[in-house]
């Protein structure tokens, strides 16, 4: 059968190399040039093989030359200076931040968490969902 099967590929073209990939159940045909990969595919493609049709199906390989082996660093498109300005601008003024938000409803809600009980932070509305927290017990 292996033999049949090779003879298939061998009208196309003598100078190939076979192998068999038996975990896949596979057979990697390796062509010298695309064209005659082309002509086995449109020659053999879909046509019976012991009862079962072949699926020939094109990758091709890119050559990789000595000075391709390595990664080489992305392109820059754009150069940015990443040093601060020397001094801010006339009339500038730093803004002072206002107090924080404190929620107290919310930290009383948390304070009164207890392990293994489920707590309803926010009761929910037609529009809105509810907050609801699981507390876990500590090992």
């Amino acid at each position: 059968i292996q033999r049949e099967f090779e003879q298939l590929f061998r009208t196309v073209d003598n100078n190939i190399r076979f192998n068999y990939l038996k975990n896949f159940k596979k057979v990697r045909v390796t062509f010298e040039n695309r064209n005659n990969a082309e002509i086995a595919q449109a020659k053999l493609h879909q046509i019976p093989f012991h009862g079962e049709p072949i699926k020939v199906i094109l990758i091709q390989v890119p050559k990789v030359s000595d000075e391709d082996r390595y990664l080489r660093p992305p392109t820059p498109t754009k150069q940015y200076l990443l040093s601060p300005p020397t001094s801010p601008p006339i009339d500038w003024e730093p803004i002072t931040e206002s107090a924080p938000h404190v929620d107290y409803q919310l930290l009383t809600a948390v304070t009164e968490l207890a392990p293994g009980e489920e707590h309803e932070l926010h009761k929910g509305t037609a529009t809105t969902p509810s907050v609801i927290v699981f507390c876990c017990e500590d090992d």
